[in-house]
């Protein structure tokens, strides 16, 4: 298991989300409560390059929610064929 750390819950407009350095990559997916896809997000393993991504370190992403409306949200980080 590679730990994950998303923050702050709740969200107002930045969520952001650490992962460990060395972190093999994969994709960041947010889902709203019926399973459609909300946000999406690549974290590669060289650093971090995405539409939604904000400036943030190495190890860091922000992912811009501001927009979406007030409720529960689900994240499922994809790696290496794994969730």
């Amino acid at each position: 298991r590679i730990p994950l750390k998303i923050y702050p819950n709740p969200a107002e407009n930045i969520l952001r989300i650490e992962y460990p350095a060395g972190n093999p990559g994969g994709y960041v997916r947010l889902f709203d409560m019926q399973g459609r896809l909300q946000r999406e997000m690549q974290l590669p393993a060289s650093g971090i390059q995405a539409e939604m991504q904000l400036p943030a370190s190495d190890n860091q992403a922000e992912m811009k929610v501001g927009d979406l409306p007030n409720g529960f949200y689900v994240m499922h980080w994809f790696c290496n064929g794994q969730t």
